[in-house]
């Protein structure tokens, strides 16, 4: 992949910004965690004079990007320590309120602070299975999907950049789409004054819904090109925010990458618009099947008047969650599901939302309309979540099946197979392997052991494999719930 190295990451800025503000978002540091460094931001918006807002900076050269991405922290340059992301399409000034409730203008990194639709990203992934990185076969194959929507939309206006574990297609509009002003009304969120936008409004919701089908639309030409291949569904966001060339992609457990250039083409895109324009979006919302949905999601009923009792919600509301799974991807769309499947409409929840929106500090995504399919809610899902991220789970294991009657391990029991020594775990258990990735291959490794083995030597197995995590599985009693919902397979 040293190909990317001959393109220059000035040129790909310009290219993307053409003279318009963007916006410079930084996520979380190579270990994982949540970025809240603020005293950084605060040193980089003086030091480079520029405007900021929460984890964001907001930039017009490449000069100031290179300035941000190789300040110095212990001789180590930030894209190194950090990951920096940067806006698809430029930013505005819009309304937005101070903590002592006064309007004033400044950027916002969500959709009503976009000016146009400048740029689409398709964020292209693979998704096979793989230990850590993306493997450089794996690597190819993106590259060999993004050249298959290039033909197919026939472009001359684009780059074709590794993110670091994918691809970015990067397409020009030509001329770019500017966006109308979206109106606002004020609000408060546990006490604190707020601006909240209606982007469900026309024309803005027109908007929105026709950037999404048409990233729909590539997904599906993708699938059928190469089975393997997806657009990340945080493509569909006309806000969305990606690793810009010259940055560095450092997550934990994995071994960094640098983001650079493989492919790219600058003339003028000359059907890109009217295929973008193609894509009509679907409104007939009332044509899907709700009576089955309904029915397979009655364990998690709700209305208007307890709405605030979902523990989705209290989750959402109680802390700044990690930015891990998609960008929150996961909660936010279960959000939606529990709002489609109760007949809850969107703007009749606008306050529940700001709350979330101001924990969160950014606009979430729920609006039923975009979910891409007719699936219930699953508390399992937000489980994962929790899993992958180490906290506490707010729903039930496996909350439909009822706990076996034959081998059910007690509190007592557990806590006296915990109480094992060291020597004693190593001598009784499999020494498995490879360690689950995801609480979904947790549930499956315990399934299939319990086919073979007694529970007891499940559980001294898990926990040896588990013994760097233990502390936070023994706190959830994760294994012990799995466990105890879990039959041998009648042979």
């Amino acid at each position: 992949m040293d190909l990317y190295k001959k393109h220059s990451p000035e040129e790909f800025f310009n290219w993307l910004a053409k003279g318009k503000v963007l916006e410079v978002r930084f996520l979380s540091d190579y270990h994982g965690k949540k970025f809240n460094n603020w005293d950084l931001i605060e040193t980089l918006a003086t030091t480079f004079n520029l405007e900021k807002r929460f984890n964001s900076l907001f930039i017009s050269t490449y000069k100031q990007l290179i300035d941000i991405l190789l300040y110095r922290i212990n001789g180590y340059p930030l894209t190194r320590i950090y990951n920096i992301f940067i806006s698809v399409n430029p930013k505005r000034k819009v309304f937005t309120k101070s903590n002592s409730g006064i309007l004033h203008k400044t950027y916002y990194g969500g959709i009503a602070g976009t000016s146009h639709v400048q740029t689409i990203l398709c964020d292209i992934e693979h998704i096979g299975e793989r230990e850590s990185n993306a493997t450089e076969v794996m690597l190819e194959e993106c590259i060999q999907g993004a050249k298959y929507l290039v033909k197919l939309l026939q472009l001359e206006d684009y780059w074709i950049n590794i993110s670091g574990n994918g691809v970015h297609l990067w397409i020009a509009m030509n001329p770019a789409i500017e966006l109308p002003t979206v109106s606002f009304r004020e609000v408060t969120v546990k006490t604190k004054p707020a601006v909240k936008y209606n982007l469900k409004e026309e024309p803005i919701n027109t908007f929105i819904k026709n950037y999404n089908r048409f990233i729909e639309i590539l997904n599906k030409a993708l699938k059928e090109f190469n089975p393997n291949l997806k657009v990340d569904e945080g493509a569909k966001d006309i806000a969305r925010i990606a690793r810009p060339v010259g940055s560095w992609n450092v997550k934990a457990g994995k071994t960094a990458r640098a983001v650079g250039t493989v492919v790219q083409e600058n003339k003028i895109n000359i059907y890109i618009n009217q295929k973008y324009a193609a894509a009509k979006p679907i409104f007939n919302q009332e044509a899907r099947k709700y009576k089955e949905i309904k029915s397979h999601s009655s364990n998690h009923r709700y209305n208007l008047l307890n709405i605030r009792d979902i523990p989705l919600y209290k989750l959402m509301v109680n802390q700044l969650l990690p930015s891990t799974l998609s960008r929150n991807h996961y909660l936010e769309q279960s959000f939606a599901r529990l709002l489609r499947d109760n007949d809850i409409p969107l703007d009749a929840v606008s306050e529940v939302i700001a709350e979330i929106d101001a924990v969160q500090q950014k606009a979430i995504q729920v609006d039923p309309d975009y979910l891409d399919d007719e699936e219930p809610f699953n508390a399992e899902t937000v489980n994962h979540y929790c899993y992958a991220c180490k906290l506490d789970f707010i729903y039930d294991i496996m909350e439909e099946i009822p706990d076996i009657a034959d081998g059910f391990i007690t509190d007592e029991h557990y806590k006296s197979l915990n109480s094992y020594g060291d020597k004693t775990i190593e001598k009784m258990s499999l020494h498995i392997k490879e360690k689950p990735n995801s609480y979904f291959e947790l549930k499956c490794l315990i399934r299939n052991l319990i086919d073979l083995h007694e529970r007891s030597i499940v559980f001294f197995s898990l926990k040896e494999l588990s013994k760097n995590d233990w502390p936070y599985l023994d706190k959830n009693k994760v294994i012990l719930k799995i466990m105890n919902k879990t039959r041998r397979r009648v042979k």
